[in-house]
């Protein structure tokens, strides 16, 4: 196992002080490790969701395409392949991505 030090103001030193005599720890490392693993798995719930969101997001704008492409194509589209109607849709989201940012 390593050892760090770490430098905190009195208030937050105090406040770890309290949990742990509180009960809540058995001591300051435990307390540490506990914040720790949280943010950990705080971090990963996150990713999962927004996997799950992209994965809808995809999954909307794929149902979208195959719609769009059953039905008669926009004069605009007479002329292009199916691969040239896709790099155009990854284009779009990719420049409405920007604009959000």
């Amino acid at each position: 196992m390593t050892t760090l030090n770490i430098s905190l103001p009195d208030n937050m030193k105090t406040w770890i002080s309290q949990r742990v005599t509180g009960g809540d720890y058995s001591n300051i490392s435990d307390y540490i490790r506990s914040l720790i693993r949280r943010d950990q798995e705080q971090l990963q719930a996150n990713r999962e969701q927004d996997t799950r969101k992209w994965q809808l997001i995809q999954d909307i704008a794929r149902k979208n395409l195959q719609q769009r492409l059953a039905e008669s194509p926009p004069e605009e589209f007479a002329d292009m392949s199916e691969a040239e109607v896709m790099q155009m849709v990854r284009e779009e989201i990719h420049a409405s991505r920007k604009g959000k940012a």
